[in-house]
């Protein structure tokens, strides 16, 4: 299961993926390797 956290601490599952594919694959290979991902964004 994958979610967001925001500013204030609820969550949220409304992501918009990126359009880069290279970008997109980096982002899913970590999250498949069980990494943490921080977006900034």
């Amino acid at each position: 299961m994958a979610f967001l956290l925001t500013d204030n601490g609820s969550t949220t599952d409304d992501l918009k993926l990126p359009t880069d594919e290279a970008l997109l694959t980096q982002l899913k290979n970590g999250f498949e390797e069980g990494k943490d991902i921080v977006d900034t964004g």
